[in-house]
C-alpha cells in the first residue's frame, strides 16, 4: 500500500508558502494571497514600484504570459465573467451548504460506520451522505471512486459502483470500494461532507482511513469533475495510480479563458469567490512539487464536440479535453492517453464499443489484453486491414460501415461485427 506522505494540511500551507516566494507578484497581490492562506509574513521577492503588472521570471507580465502557470498554485479571486453560463441554471436542485461539523468525524468512527456488509444499489439510491465503503477483504485492493458534475439532480450519484461489481464478478477478485462525491459540484475544492471543509484537510482524514483498510494497493478514479478530484487526492494521499478520464489541468477563471474553455466558468468563479483555505488550482504543478510515487494515467478524448446544443455554446472545432490534457502532461507523473473518437465522456465511448469491462480489469487488475483473431469474421485481410488503418486515423462506424457495406456481400450484421473486433484490438494497441 501506498506509504504516508506529509499531512495534507501541512503540504497544502508549503506548497502556498512556495508559490508566494517563487511567483514575482506585485505587492498588493502578495499582501491578499498572504491572508488568504493565513501566511503572516511571507517571503517575497516584492517588484519594485507600484505597477500592477509586475515582471514575470519568464518574461512580460502575470497578466500575459501563460507559460508562467505552472509557478501559481494559488491566485487572487476572479472578477465576473459576461460569457460565462447562468450559474441559476448550473446549481444543482436543492443544492445544500456542506455543514459546518462535517469534518469532526473520527477515523474510528468512519469505519465503524463503513465497514460492514457490502453495498447493495439501494443503499447508493438511499444514502443522504457522501462517503459510501464496499468493504470485500482484508488486503485486496482498494480503488477510491469520485462522482462526477452533474447539476440537474438535488445530490450527484455516486459512480462506477456497477462496473467496479461487474468487474468482481468477471475477474473473481475481491475489490474494496471508497464511493466519494461532491453534494454541490465544486469540484471537491471545498473538501467532502465528513472528511474534511477543503481538500487538503478531507485527503489527511481520507489518508487515514486508507491506512486502516490495510488495502494492497490504492488507486483513485474518476470522469470529468471526479476526474480532477482523482488526480488531486490521489496526490495528497500518495495512491499509487489515478485513472483519470478528462480532467482539467488548472482551476482558474483566467486561465480558462486564455483557452476560451467556458464550459464550467461560472462554477469556477463561485468557488473562487469564496475560496478554501487550501486551494489547489493547477494540477501540474502540484504533481510535480511532492514527493510521491502516484502515476496519473489521463484518458481524454479529442473530437470536437457535435451534439447541437454544445454547438450552441461552445462552437469551436476543438476538444478542450486535449488542451488541458497538454498542460497535464508537463508533469512527467501523468501518461497521456488520447482517444480521437471520443469526445468529452471517454467511459461512455468505451462502453458503446464493447471495452469498457477489459479496460477497467487491465488497468485496475493489472489483467492483460487479449487481441481478437480476424481470420473468421467474414472481411477478408485487405477489408480489416482497410478497416483497421482508418480506424486508426480517427474515421469509426458512421464513416467506415457504410463504404464496407457497400463494397461487400456479407450480412450487416456480420461487418458490423468484423468492425467491432477489429475496433477492440486498435484499441488495446493505444490504450
Amino acid at each position: 500500500m501506498p506509504g504516508p506522505v506529509a499531512s495534507a494540511a501541512v503540504v497544502g500551507n508549503q506548497l502556498e508558502a512556495a508559490t508566494l516566494r517563487k511567483c514575482c507578484l506585485c505587492p498588493q497581490k502578495n499582501l491578499m494571497r498572504a491572508q488568504q492562506f493565513g501566511l503572516t509574513s511571507p517571503s517575497v521577492p516584492f517588484a519594485l514600484g507600484t505597477s500592477q503588472r509586475c515582471a514575470s521570471p519568464h518574461g512580460g507580465s502575470h497578466q500575459e504570459d501563460f507559460s508562467g502557470y505552472k509557478q501559481q498554485l494559488g491566485s487572487g479571486v476572479g472578477g465576473t465573467d459576461t460569457f460565462a453560463l447562468h450559474s441559476a441554471q448550473r446549481w444543482p436542485k436543492g443544492a445544500r451548504q456542506m455543514p459546518a461539523d462535517s469534518h469532526e468525524l473520527t477515523n474510528e468512527m468512519h469505519i465503524q460506520k463503513l465497514k460492514k456488509a457490502a453495498l447493495t444499489a439501494t443503499d447508493l439510491a438511499s444514502s443522504e451522505g457522501a462517503v459510501l465503503l464496499d468493504f470485500q477483504a482484508e488486503g485486496a485492493p482498494l480503488v477510491i471512486a469520485f462522482a462526477s458534475f452533474n447539476p440537474e439532480v438535488a445530490t450527484p450519484p455516486y459512480e462506477f459502483f456497477g462496473r467496479l461489481k461487474k468487474l468482481e464478478s468477471i475477474s473473481k477478485q475481491p475489490i474494496n470500494k471508497l464511493l466519494l462525491r461532491d453534494p454541490v459540484n465544486n469540484w471537491y475544492h471545498h473538501g467532502i461532507p465528513g472528511l474534511g471543509a477543503d481538500s487538503a484537510e478531507a485527503a489527511a482524514r481520507l489518508q487515514g482511513l486508507v491506512s486502516a483498510l490495510n488495502p494492497s494497493s490504492v488507486m483513485t478514479l474518476g470522469q470529468s469533475m471526479g476526474a480532477y478530484a482523482a488526480i488531486l487526492y490521489g496526490a495528497l494521499i500518495n495512491a499509487d495510480q489515478a485513472l483519470a478520464f478528462g480532467s482539467l489541468a488548472y482551476f482558474d477563471s483566467s486561465l480558462l479563458r486564455m483557452s476560451s474553455d467556458y464550459r464550467w466558468m461560472d462554477v469556477v468563479q463561485r468557488v473562487e469567490a469564496a475560496p478554501p483555505k487550501h486551494f489547489f488550482k493547477h494540477l501540474p504543478s502540484l504533481l510535480d512539487r511532492l514527493d510521491i510515487k502516484t502515476r496519473v494515467q489521463l484518458f481524454y478524448g479529442t473530437k470536437p464536440i457535435e451534439a447541437n446544443l454544445d454547438l450552441l455554446h461552445f462552437n469551436e472545432a476543438v476538444n478542450h479535453d486535449a488542451v488541458h490534457a497538454l498542460m497535464l502532461a508537463q508533469s512527467a507523473r501523468v501518461v497521456p492517453h488520447p482517444l480521437r473518437w471520443s469526445v468529452h465522456r471517454v467511459p461512455a465511448y468505451l462502453r458503446a464499443a464493447g471495452f469498457i469491462d477489459e479496460f477497467m480489469a487491465h488497468w485496475l487488475l493489472g489483467a492483460p489484453y487479449a487481441p481478437e483473431a480476424t481470420d473468421d469474421l467474414g472481411p477478408d485481410a485487405s477489408w480489416i486491414n482497410w478497416m483497421s488503418e482508418n480506424y486508426r486515423h480517427g474515421f469509426d462506424a458512421e464513416r467506415l460501415l457504410p463504404q464496407t457495406l457497400g463494397n461487400l456481400l456479407l450480412p450487416e450484421k456480420t461487418i458490423e461485427a468484423a468492425f467491432n473486433a477489429v475496433r477492440r484490438n486498435v484499441l488495446r494497441e493505444v490504450l
